[in-house]
Formats: structure tokens, C-alpha cells, sequence
């Protein structure tokens, strides 16, 4: 799933850049992508990509535990693994709210 995220940030990142670009070329460019991006489908793409950043740092920091030795019990790592599900969708509920 870490690995998946990571696609998927890669994907995302390509309407960030988009984004950016369009706003450093012109007014009606910029409007395009912008209203897309702020449409219900873009705002599920960019909730999705909120989630997916959330979900790979947790997932690379679960790695880091792994890396020191600890948490490789099967039963901790499947708690881990729910709990990044769990805290990746709170967290990225929180930033939708926040903003």
C-alpha cells in the first residue's frame, strides 16, 4: 500500500505542477485547471492525495521501526497497519475541515 500511495502522489503531483504552471502562463489557463481543481471531483482527487501523503509517511515511518528492530511481531504489524489506515484518514479529514 506505501508503494501504491506513492504512484499515486507521483499522479497527483502531476495536477500540482499543472497548476503551477498554468498560473505562470496566463489568466485563462490558470482559470481552467483552477476551477477543475476546486470542482467535487477535484477536491475528491486532492482529498485522496491529502490521504495518500498521510498514508505513505506513516507507512515509511512503520519501515523505520521495522529497520531498528521493532513492531515485526505479526500481530503488532497488522495493528500498525490498521491503526495507519485509521490515523491517515482522520488526519487527512482534519486538513479537509482545516481548509
Amino acid at each position: 500500500m506505501v508503494r501504491l500511495t506513492g504512484i499515486a502522489l507521483l499522479g497527483a503531483a502531476v495536477f500540482v505542477v499543472w497548476w503551477l504552471l498554468a498560473a505562470a502562463t496566463s489568466q485563462a489557463a490558470f482559470g481552467g485547471i483552477d476551477a477543475f481543481l476546486r470542482s467535487w471531483f477535484g477536491d475528491l482527487i486532492m482529498f485522496g492525495a491529502t490521504w495518500a501523503v498521510f498514508y505513505h509517511v506513516l507507512g515509511r515511518l512503520r519501515h523505520v521501526l521495522w529497520d531498528f528492530g521493532y513492531c515485526l511481531e505479526v500481530e503488532t504489524s497488522e495493528r500498525l497497519a490498521i491503526g495507519m489506515f485509521g490515523l491517515a484518514t482522520l488526519l487527512a479529514l482534519i486538513c479537509a475541515v482545516a481548509l
